[in-house]
């Protein structure tokens, strides 16, 4: 029988332990980090936006432009089509088309194909983003060139949609873009929140100015704070100082 002082059989009485044979430690293979949940955003699967586009101090009525965002998953595709109306579809032909194709990743749109057309098949930039590679590749009407593709690089037309899925913040922003014959640098500054007066109404919107110097071609674009930061308007200043300014007349969804 067992005391209290516990087990009658004595430590030294008790069999040695087995020594384990050795293991070798298995071989693991090095994981992938997962990958990030695509941003989240309050845009609809389909959006179709269009505007009436002015020329000139005098903004004169001389065109219109259609742009559509469409969602597949993580997958989008955004286009825009802007051709001449009325007496001035006689001098300028043709229309001028940007399409811009790519992923929805955590830091919002990441384009993999961007192509600009400008009225004749010939007058055509495109760029390819190989994000693997950190390499874009650049064709302008034949021309083939490279670039180093960095992180956060996007192009003229998702640039403008990328506040829908990361909204601006205040100060100055710094942002490579390329519209297919090359890459740039360029910062943006938040001016303000406005009330724009539109053929939609009165529309709250922050107002940001591409920052440049004089000579240089310059954009402000105005954002639709009730419409998930959609460019509203889009005013474009070239070398020469002359202005082209869309602005919006409707937004559906879908």
């Amino acid at each position: 029988s067992c005391g209290r002082g516990g087990s009658r059989y004595r430590a030294e009485n008790l069999p040695p332990p087995e020594v384990p044979a050795t293991v070798q430690p298995e071989t693991v293979e090095p994981q992938a980090p997962p990958p990030l949940a695509p941003a989240q955003t309050t845009l609809p699967l389909r959006a179709e936006l269009r505007y009436a586009l002015f020329k000139g101090e005098n903004g004169l009525n001389v065109g219109k432009v259609l742009q559509t965002w469409q969602r597949d998953g993580d997958a989008y595709t955004l286009t825009s089509i802007a051709e001449a109306t009325g007496v001035f579809s006689l001098f300028f032909s043709g229309q001028h088309v940007q399409v811009s194709k790519g992923k929805i990743v955590a830091a919002g749109l990441q384009p993999e194909t961007f192509s600009m057309q400008r009225g004749s098949a010939e007058k055509r930039d495109a760029a390819r983003f190989d994000w693997g590679g950190g390499t874009l590749h650049l064709d302008s009407e034949g021309r083939e060139s490279t670039a180093k593709l960095a992180p956060g690089v996007l192009d003229m037309l998702s640039f403008t949609y990328q506040f829908a899925f990361s909204l601006p913040e205040s100060g100055d922003i710094r942002i490579e873009l390329t519209n297919g014959r090359k890459l740039e640098i360029y910062r943006y500054r938040i001016v303000a929140e406005e009330n724009l007066e539109t053929p939609l109404g009165s529309l709250k919107t922050v107002h940001l100015t591409k920052l440049h110097n004089p000579g240089e071609e310059g954009t402000e674009i105005w954002l639709g704070m009730d419409y998930h930061y959609l460019p509203v308007k889009i005013r474009q200043i070239d070398k020469k100082g002359d202005s082209a300014e869309q602005v919006i007349t409707e937004i559906r969804y879908e």
